[in-house]
């Protein structure tokens, strides 16, 4: 009120109608090219993410861009800065690129060579040794729930504990394997 009293000093703030909506300021057009842009960038940060790539580290990309194509090309420096990529390859549209992570966004096909984001070698091995331990762990809380010993004299809060736990190994173990099952696709 303080400061609409300086620039309509007549009327009071609440008294004032509701400002109306220009329609010559509403640009439907350029905001879903900015949401197909915004989309293509967090879809290849996520990608960054899941695959634990440091976030300095540019990396590149080969992109069909669809009907968004113009509009990437015209958004090339923005996307590269914000999506932490050296370069990007761009067309209409191409085959599938083997040996690549890929992620379809918004009529976009991005694929991100699985050599520049980490060493497939490594990161199977990594997986596999997990998917080894997690097997472990499994096998022991399994031992423990099926044991009518154990069953009959832990509280049940702790039994009830046991078998969350098992739960959520068997889909860590799931997520696992379709990782592993993931980078034997791209070799």
């Amino acid at each position: 009120e303080a400061i609409w009293t300086h620039l309509e000093p007549k009327n009071q703030l609440i008294a004032e109608p509701w400002p109306k909506a220009d329609s010559k300021l509403i640009f439907t057009a350029e905001e879903k090219e900015f949401e197909a842009v915004m989309e293509f960038i967090t879809a290849i940060r996520s990608i960054r993410a899941e695959k634990g790539v440091e976030p300095a580290r540019k990396i590149s990309a080969i992109i069909y861009g669809g009907k968004w194509t113009k509009v990437v090309e015209s958004k090339r420096e923005s996307i590269l800065k914000m999506a932490r990529l050296q370069d990007f390859k761009l067309t209409t549209k191409g085959p599938k690129i083997p040996g690549a992570i890929w992620k379809y966004v918004n009529g976009m096909d991005i694929y991100l060579p699985a050599n520049d984001l980490f060493d497939v070698t490594k990161e199977k091995t990594r997986l596999l040794k997990k998917l080894e331990e997690t097997t472990e762990k499994m096998k022991g809380i399994k031992a423990r729930i099926e044991n009518p010993s154990f069953l009959e004299h832990a509280p049940e809060a702790i039994v009830a504990k046991e078998k969350q736990l098992f739960s959520e190994l068997e889909k860590e173990l799931k997520s696992l394997e379709e990782k592993i099952r993931e980078l034997e696709s791209l070799n």
